[in-house]
């Protein structure tokens, strides 16, 4: 598992729909998360709590259970700063 830390940005798949987001919070371990993103996710608008399941290696969100994948942005998105909604990009 990677360890998220705050203000990382990386790119969030629920379902079928995928989108650039950043960690907002992260626990000091990095199993749970508030994820920010724009949008709709498995019913949160805009952000989401999510927790890591070890035993399904992904991380899932706390309201419904829904699954999160998680990856990182490539190199050259990745440098820019992170904020709220700096990039609304849908890259699905």
């Amino acid at each position: 598992m990677k360890v998220w830390k705050t203000g990382e940005r990386m790119v969030l798949r629920v379902g079928t729909k995928t989108v650039i987001g950043y960690v907002r919070l992260a626990s000091p371990n990095g199993v749970s998360l508030f994820l920010e993103f724009e949008g709709m996710l498995a019913g949160h608008l805009g952000g989401m709590p999510v927790i890591w399941v070890p035993e399904d290696g992904r991380f899932e969100t706390l309201l419904g259970g829904s699954p999160v994948y998680l990856s990182e942005l490539p190199a050259a998105e990745a440098s820019e700063p992170p904020g709220c909604y700096t990039d609304r990009r849908d890259v699905s």
